[in-house]
């Protein structure tokens, strides 16, 4: 069953938990086999409370169970935000065979179209073996077909098979790939380490601390105490700085967005607000920069969220 059918099998089982629940409340938990935590909380909580809490540990287990064991091993010694595993290696060198027997075909260089197609089909009947949850994306019988055609030099027909073969590896990658980037690609925050003048931090306690600087610059501009203020915002740019220099545990590159010149000029405005007294001004400054945290919480946090639920 694919992870889409059970997803549904387990909406339908909440669905008969919820009208179990609202026709009696009793022996529930037993009745249904729910694990007496979710069985409590939906009896302490309320129904509706309960029941979200029922499908997230569901959930969770499900993202636990989404990526098969035996795939581990081809991405051991794999280095987040690299391209590396013996999985990835042999994934870009199987693409570019298969991509050159395309480009050959389209040049009319069937010799080499062939010679391209030997170390694909290698390759991709090698890979097809290593993943046993994963044989039936692999078409094989369409590769040997493929080979057959460019023996014949039946062109039409080897393009037909290639998109045959190109099929089944768009619907791997779309069900698979979100969750292999999530879990051996991107780096855990809670390796990161964000190092302060009041000692080492963890990202998440990092975070913590920015949030709170941030809304204290904004809770007391709001009420005119320019001096709190004033504090909220040394301690939030002096944080903001150190955040900044951690983003270097994942990129290798200048940053662009986020943390950037252009984020620490709007900082900067925004401490000479205070400076001069403009708190309304300091105020929107203030709203403008919270655009830039959100902005960077959408693009990492689904990944770190899914990376956890994976791990657990």
């Amino acid at each position: 069953m694919n992870r889409i059918g059970i997803v549904l099998v387990l909406l339908v089982l909440l669905t008969g938990i919820a009208f179990a629940i609202a026709s009696s409340k009793t022996s529930a938990s037993a009745e249904l086999q729910i694990p007496k935590a979710d069985a409590a909380a939906i009896e302490s909580n309320g129904h509706g409370i309960g029941l979200v809490t029922a499908f997230e540990n569901l959930y969770n287990e499900f993202m636990q169970k989404s990526l098969p064991g035996a795939l581990d091993k081809y991405y051991s010694g794999s280095i987040p935000e690299t391209i590396s595993g013996q999985w990835v290696r042999d994934m870009f060198a199987m693409a570019g065979a298969f991509d050159g027997i395309v480009v050959n075909l389209q040049e009319g260089d069937m010799a080499n179209a062939s010679a391209n197609y030997n170390e694909f089909a290698v390759l991709y009947n090698n890979i097809s073996d290593r993943v046993p949850e994963w044989k039936g994306y692999f078409n094989t019988t369409a590769v040997d077909m493929l080979g057959k055609d460019l023996a014949a030099n039946n062109t039409p027909a080897s393009f037909q098979d290639i998109g045959a073969i190109g099929a089944t590896c768009s619907k791997c990658h779309g069900d698979n790939q979100p969750q292999v980037w999530a879990k051996y690609y991107w780096r855990n925050f809670q390796t990161v380490n964000v190092s302060t003048t009041h000692g080492n931090m963890t990202w998440g306690d990092s975070m913590d601390a920015l949030a709170g600087t941030y809304a204290g610059v904004g809770v007391n501009a709001a009420k005119g105490n320019q001096s709190a203020a004033n504090d909220s915002f040394n301690q939030f740019r002096d944080l903001y700085t150190d955040v900044k220099v951690a983003c270097s545990n994942c990129h290798d590159t200048p940053r662009f967005y986020y943390v950037s010149d252009d984020v620490f000029a709007t900082i900067d405005q925004m401490g000479q607000n205070i400076t001069d007294g403009n708190m309304n001004n300091a105020i929107a400054l203030q709203q403008s920069l919270g655009v830039q945290c959100y902005r960077c919480h959408v693009l990492h946090m689904p990944a770190q969220d899914m990376k956890n639920k994976m791990e657990k």
